[in-house]
C-alpha cells in the first residue's frame, strides 16, 4: 500500500476507471504517471486512459476543525485516443467514456483506507484538446478530479 494520500487517489482512480469496462479500452491501458504526456508515449496502447496528480493541492484555511484541514488532492484523468484529424470517427464512443468517467466520479467518493474523501469534484477540462488534435494528430480530453481529505494535524 502507499505511503501518501495522493498516491492512494490516484491508485483507486484507476482502479475505479478499469472497473468501468469501457468499451475499446483494456484496463492495460489505464495507468499512472507522474506527468501526464500529451503524446501518449507512456501508454502500452491507444485508446487509453492517464491518471496523474495535476496543478496544486488546496488548502483553505477557513476549513477544517481544531484538530484537521482539509487537503483537496487533484487528480487528472486524461482520455487518449488517434485522432488523424478524422472529424466524425468515434466522436460518439469518445463523448461516451468521458460521460461515464464523469458519471463514476461526480456523486460518488473514491475509497481509500482510512481517509476517504469528505467532499469530491471534478473540474472539467478541455472535451477536446485542439493542440493536441491538430499539432499531434491525437484526441485528448480532461478532467480533473479534486478529492478534500480531512487530515489530522501532526501533534
Amino acid at each position: 500500500m502507499s505511503n501518501s494520500l495522493h498516491m492512494q487517489l490516484l491508485d483507486a482512480t484507476k482502479t475505479a476507471i478499469e472497473g468501468l469496462g469501457l468499451t475499446g479500452i483494456s484496463s492495460s491501458n489505464v495507468v499512472v504517471l507522474q506527468v501526464p504526456d500529451d503524446k501518449g508515449k507512456w501508454l502500452p496502447g491507444l485508446p487509453g486512459i492517464m491518471v496523474a496528480p495535476f496543478g496544486r493541492e488546496t488548502l483553505p484555511a477557513d476549513q477544517g476543525t481544531n484538530r484537521s484541514d482539509d487537503i483537496g488532492y487533484p487528480v487528472l484523468i486524461a482520455i487518449v485516443d488517434v485522432a488523424n484529424q478524422a472529424q466524425t470517427t468515434n466522436l460518439d464512443g469518445r463523448l461516451y467514456w468521458r460521460e461515464q468517467i464523469i458519471d463514476e466520479f461526480f456523486h460518488n467518493r473514491l475509497s481509500i483506507a482510512g481517509e476517504d474523501p469528505i467532499e469530491q469534484t471534478i473540474e472539467p477540462l478541455e472535451i477536446v484538446n485542439s493542440a493536441a488534435w491538430f499539432q499531434r494528430q491525437l484526441y485528448v480530453s480532461a478532467l480533473v478530479v479534486r478529492c478534500t481529505i480531512r487530515k489530522l494535524r501532526r501533534p
